[in-house]
């Protein structure tokens, strides 16, 4: 694949790749995260713990290939933070708890190993996970 393949934008320090098939792109990834470290002076001990909590999310949703292989991968960098954000089309229904209240909270945090913080958003048509790393 490589960056060639993928969309790849920069915004301050804010950037962005879609990735159109989520089957092979580790590589894909690692070179993104580490492009954007040399330009924001990211340690590289803060990026691997990155690769290693998206490894493990890319990983376990290959599995269920139950939702279409598009993916942007979003990172935003300042002094305290790394967040990372991964968008995915979904398709069927978003599950409801009925017994939820009226004002659902709107992110449900997750444990994710290499990760100092995650939660998930979902919504009809697309699934959010942030990633949060502190440097």
């Amino acid at each position: 694949h490589g960056l060639a393949a993928a969309d790849a934008r920069d915004v301050g320090r804010r950037a962005s790749l879609a990735i159109d098939d989520v089957a092979d792109c580790a590589g894909e990834i690692a070179d993104f995260l580490n492009h954007q470290a040399g330009r924001w002076g990211l340690r590289q001990d803060v990026v691997e713990r990155a690769l290693i909590a998206i490894g493990e999310i890319v990983r376990s949703e290959a599995g269920e290939r139950l939702s279409p292989s598009r993916l942007i991968v979003e990172a935003r960098y300042d002094e305290l933070r790394l967040a990372v954000f991964l968008h995915r089309p979904v398709i069927g229904p978003v599950p409801i708890d009925p017994s939820a209240s009226r004002r659902p909270r709107r992110w449900m945090s997750l444990q994710v190993p290499g990760a100092d913080a995650a939660a998930m958003e979902r919504t009809p048509g697309q699934s959010r996970l942030r990633l949060e790393f502190d440097v």
